[in-house]
């Protein structure tokens, strides 16, 4: 298994960075899923700060042969104490979430944790100061739906009606009028 992953990487590395991204985004998925299955059936018999630390520690062992190759110069921060509360936050959410894996079904966690999106368009919007565009707009109000009925979203359509014209400019125009969320270039 371990031999295949790294043949895996191996390709990726060869490949385009899209592809690249895509292997990243998998091997993401697949180790959140798995992580979120250890702690279902580990939270029986460890509290959710022990799952946590153990998260923690398992985390740290994979950034151990990029600290011993750069050493501690990459963890150099003008913003250490931002970077502070922003780990409070973060193990703070972690910590919780597998609590909340011990008192719900799975696939109520799971859809639950997949309104993080919503809550971070809204927190954008309003503390920095993003815009509000067509493309956010409809994420938003299909995710909503989607999140009412309980299902999980997997892709998303819109249609737009635009004059026609030099595939550039009608590029740069659908980019203006949805933003460049989901939009190949």
């Amino acid at each position: 298994m371990i031999k295949q992953a790294v043949f895996f990487l191996a390709e990726l590395t060869a490949s385009s960075r899209t592809i690249r991204g895509i292997g990243f985004l998998l091997i993401s998925t697949l180790s959140m899923s798995a992580m979120i299955t250890l702690v279902r059936h580990l939270s029986a018999d460890l509290h959710p700060f022990q799952l946590a630390f153990f998260r923690a520690f398992f985390g740290l062992l994979v950034f151990i042969p990029f600290f011993i190759q750069q050493g501690l110069a990459p963890l150099h921060t003008k913003r250490l104490g931002l970077h502070g509360f922003r780990a409070i936050l973060h193990s703070t959410s972690v910590i919780l979430f597998f609590y909340g894996l011990t008192m719900t079904p799975l696939a109520k966690a799971i859809s639950i944790q997949f309104s993080a999106p919503l809550f971070a368009s809204v927190l954008a919007i309003m503390l920095l100061g993003e815009s509000l565009r067509f493309g956010r707009i409809a994420a938003l109000h299909s995710l909503s739906d989607l999140f009412a009925m309980n299902a999980a979203p997997h892709s998303a359509l819109a249609t737009v009606c635009m004059p026609r014209h030099h595939p550039r400019l009608q590029s740069r125009d659908l980019r203006g009028q949805i933003g460049d969320g989901g939009i190949g270039g």
